[in-house]
């Protein structure tokens, strides 16, 4: 069984390096990355994300809810409740998650900032 799922593996890739250019045009032309990406890490359809970000950049008056910049924002969420939180930048949205959204590990890295400044 190993063996076949590695031909097939080999197949999928082969499949796809000699046709990159169309699938990625595809995917893009249709929002794939988008729309799974809403439904398997949100839980929530591509439309629904949509509404989300329009409502919550007027909320937020399109800056980022934790430095306030206005520089390309996401849409933030608990991983594991999928509870919409807000827009943040890419740098706020990182830090949050290497911190493993663990308020604990934010509140130490905070004491660790005001130690040091």
């Amino acid at each position: 069984m190993p063996e076949k799922i590695e031909t097939n593996r080999q197949k999928s890739r082969a499949y796809y390096h000699a046709h990159r250019d169309e699938i990625r045009a595809s995917w893009k032309k249709n929002k794939h990355g988008q729309r799974y990406m809403c439904k398997r890490r949100m839980g929530i359809t591509y439309e629904q994300y949509l509404t989300y970000v329009e409502d919550l950049t007027k909320k937020q008056d399109n800056k980022c809810a934790i430095c306030g910049q206005t520089k390309k924002l996401g849409l933030d969420h608990n991983h594991k409740t999928k509870f919409i939180r807000g827009l943040l930048c890419h740098s706020c949205n990182v830090a949050i998650g290497f911190l493993q959204e663990n308020v604990i590990y934010l509140k130490s890295a905070i004491n660790y900032l005001k130690k040091y400044s």
